[in-house]
């Protein structure tokens, strides 16, 4: 079976100890699971995290990316946005309050998922090349972005350039 870029990122990010962990929560009432609203607080949870290694893993992802080829088949990578990041690894009503009594923490944490972000750029991406890359966001409803545009454009511009 040929697994696509997405699938070797999940495992990726599931054996590596530097990535964000999502708590699976169930909804006693409706048994629904969903994955987000985890425990991020404080800016120390993320800081001793390590930087991502992605090299001992390459040589693996460009065997598959050549499989996919070879049949014809798109290989694509998801990168998660420092916006969806952040707001799932906190649950919105958190970050949303968050946004407005502590910023700079907020700030920092998007500038910690974007730097992580362009390592692996730099160390998958640049090298494996896979014919699409999706950047990860959901941060809007139908009717407007999730906080308000002035504070998506001061958290997400810079560390997203």
């Amino acid at each position: 079976m040929i697994r696509t870029m997405e699938q070797v990122l999940v495992d990726l990010m599931a054996n590596n100890p530097a990535c964000i962990r999502y708590i699976e929560r169930k909804d006693t009432e409706s048994r629904s699971v969903w994955y987000g609203g985890g425990y991020l607080e404080n800016i120390d949870q993320l800081r001793v995290r390590l930087e991502p290694d992605y090299k001992p893993q390459l040589a693996e992802i460009r065997r598959k990316r050549e499989e996919s080829a070879r049949v014809d088949g798109a290989c694509w990578m998801i990168i998660p946005w420092c916006f969806h990041t952040i707001a799932t690894s906190m649950s919105l009503e958190p970050f949303v309050c968050a946004c407005y009594d502590r910023p700079d923490f907020i700030q920092e944490a998007m500038n910690w998922v974007e730097s992580r972000n362009h390592h692996a750029v730099q160390e998958v991406v640049s090298r494996v090349q896979p014919d699409l890359v999706l950047i990860d966001d959901d941060c809007a409803y139908k009717t407007g972005t999730m906080i308000s545009p002035e504070m998506m454009t001061d958290f997400t511009l810079e560390p997203s350039s």
